[in-house]
């Protein structure tokens, strides 16, 4: 349903990303990507959902890379799972990060993972198991890697996979409950 409206037919790949618009995602980053992987798919559609204060910026962006309609800014959506359920792909160009939820949730819904190798990134996607993990402004990386993963469905699957089981340990209980065994633990209690 979320392709049919986006206009995004059943055979064209969906590349997205979920982020604010601002210098911390380097949202111009993922234009570029989309730009490149264009150039090797001609097929593949790609979604910012997001705002900020960069989204002129990414306008026009969109506009010199000749994207038109091959890539729509969504602004906010309040049904990110929903979204996220309707990628083939979901990219994160981020410079830096803590620990970047949208992997979670991205692996989460089943969706293979292209992005930056940044501060806690590799403690959510391993490389090469759930997804790919480059170095910041490594576009080139980021986008042989999306077609590399879109051109092979058994990789996507098997990653989608990996990735649905990598996000279970990171559930919020799970985790809870190991903090609190270490308090415990280092207050000498048991």
């Amino acid at each position: 349903a979320v392709r049919a409206e986006l206009g995004v037919g059943p055979a064209a790949p969906l590349v997205g990303m979920i982020a604010c618009l601002k210098p911390q995602k380097d949202p111009l980053a993922f234009v570029e990507v989309a730009r490149r992987i264009a150039e090797r798919l001609p097929r593949a559609r790609f979604v910012l959902a997001g705002d900020g204060r960069l989204r002129p910026a990414v306008e026009a962006a969109v506009a010199r890379a000749g994207l038109g309609a091959r890539l729509r800014l969504l602004g906010w959506r309040r049904d990110v799972p929903r979204l996220l359920r309707a990628l083939d792909l979901f990219v994160l160009t981020s410079r830096w990060e803590g620990l970047p939820l949208t992997y979670l949730e991205a692996m989460a819904t089943g969706v293979p993972i292209v992005g930056t190798a940044v501060d806690g990134a590799p403690e959510a996607v391993h490389h090469g198991e759930q997804g790919l993990l480059c170095r910041p402004g490594d576009l080139d990386a980021m986008a042989a890697g999306a077609v590399e993963i879109l051109q092979t469905p058994a990789l996507a699957r098997e990653m989608a996979a990996r990735g649905m089981a990598r996000a279970r340990e990171f559930d919020r209980w799970k985790m809870l409950g190991a903090h609190e065994a270490l308090y415990l633990r280092l207050a000498g209690v048991s």
